[in-house]
């Protein structure tokens, strides 16, 4: 499926995947913590809410520039500092006691996480053969995953029923990962074309920021539309999981360790299939995987929004990710496919705003919904949009 251990191309993925698991294995463990500490400094599921779509929001406005800086500048370096920069924020994290100091950590951390996946995602897509895109991508997805199912077990055990007594200990294991992520940068290729100083001149004053980069993701027409409205809804949801499901199994009475688990099966699917899926999409056809893939993650939410012990919340969360593991590297290939070589950091770049978005969005309005109805209900309308994007995916009449 993947080309032998000596192809270069094989070695950029076996890299990139390396640093990002480590990276996500911290930010797995920190943001199993993240949603009962809001939750216990402001008593609302709306402020929860809105306190955990701020590291989307800070990503959002630095992902466009940031990308576009990785075409220009040295992105091994970009990469290693800002992974020693993360792993930094631990010492505030460590000892956060009132909302205000949560807000400025979740700003910085915002701000410095996604340069792991800007830049990894780069090097991969610069690195996919023509006709593998959607199998190594969903290879590098997998191992993002991985690490984030992963750190919210690691967190889970260390918990042990007391999430914010330990929040010290989880951040020193946040550090820690951000640490080993950077020194396993050091082994990528830099291929610096201009120095940092003058790439980060060309970001502003030639390409001012943003205007550029929307312009060259504006020429993919409809298919650049739909990668983004699909990507959006991924994250949108995957934003719900994250900030719900660590408040959700204590509704049912179910330990820690439990809902570590529940959540690592919102997860584990993206581990195991992810490679699979990309091969089946280029294979078959990324449009027939992907539509397959949103009725099966839409399905089984709904039925996760009506179960109420722990095997059926795991199973179904299993099945929902299942879904999703089909869709995310159809939806990938879809854009690498249309990516030209000398544009692949500044799609990446407008790509991963999307993204971020729905990391805006899906806390915002998960934490809303849930204050003013249920958690349970907010899943149920989560699975019926995901049905119904299906026949987004089955407009993409030309995409094979």
């Amino acid at each position: 499926m993947i080309r032998r251990f000596r192809d270069a191309r094989f070695k950029v993925l076996s890299e990139s995947s390396a640093v990002v698991f480590f990276i996500c294995t911290g930010i797995g463990a920190i943001w199993f913590v993240l949603p009962p500490l809001a939750e216990s400094l402001v008593g609302n599921l709306t402020y929860v809410g809105i306190l955990l779509a701020i590291p989307g929001l800070m990503s959002l406005l630095v992902d466009i520039p940031l990308g576009d800086l990785c075409d220009k500048a040295d992105k091994k370096k970009i990469l290693f500092w800002g992974l020693i920069l993360l792993g930094l924020t631990w010492i505030y994290f460590g000892w956060i006691e009132t909302t205000a100091q949560l807000l400025l950590f979740l700003i910085v951390f915002g701000i410095l996480h996604t340069v792991a996946y800007i830049v990894t995602a780069s090097y991969v897509m610069e690195a996919s053969p023509t006709n593998l895109k959607s199998t190594y991508l969903g290879t590098y997805t997998s191992f993002m995953h991985v690490g984030f199912a992963v750190g919210a077990l690691i967190a889970g055990y260390m918990a042990m029923d007391a999430i914010i007594s330990n929040a010290r200990v989880i951040g020193l294991l946040f550090a820690l990962m951000c640490l080993i992520g950077a020194l396993t940068s050091l082994t990528l290729k830099g291929g610096s074309i201009e120095s940092f100083r003058e790439g980060l001149s060309d970001v502003v004053r030639k390409d001012g920021i943003f205007r550029k980069e929307l312009s060259d993701y504006k020429s993919l027409g409809f298919t650049g539309f739909a990668v983004i409205a699909l990507t959006l809804l991924f994250t949108v949801f995957d934003g719900v999981v994250w900030t719900l499901e660590p408040l959700l199994y204590q509704q049912f009475n179910l330990s820690t360790i439990q809902g570590g688990v529940i959540l690592a099966a919102f997860i584990i699917p993206l581990i195991v299939f992810e490679a699979p899926a990309g091969y089946l999409a280029d294979k078959y056809g990324k449009r027939m995987i992907l539509a397959l893939g949103l009725i099966i993650a839409g399905v089984a939410t709904i039925r996760f929004s009506s179960s109420e012990n722990f095997i059926g919340l795991t199973t179904y969360a299993f099945i929902a990710t299942l879904g999703l593991s089909l869709a995310w590297p159809a939806t990938e290939g879809i854009l690498a496919d249309h990516a030209t070589d000398k544009k692949k950091g500044e799609l990446v770049g407008v790509w991963r705003s999307s993204a971020d978005l729905g990391y805006v969005i899906g806390p915002l309005t998960g934490g809303i919904l849930a204050q003013y109805t249920s958690i349970t209900t907010v899943f149920s309308i989560a699975g019926v949009v995901l049905v119904a994007a299906s026949l987004l995916a089955l407009s993409l009449g030309k995409i094979r």
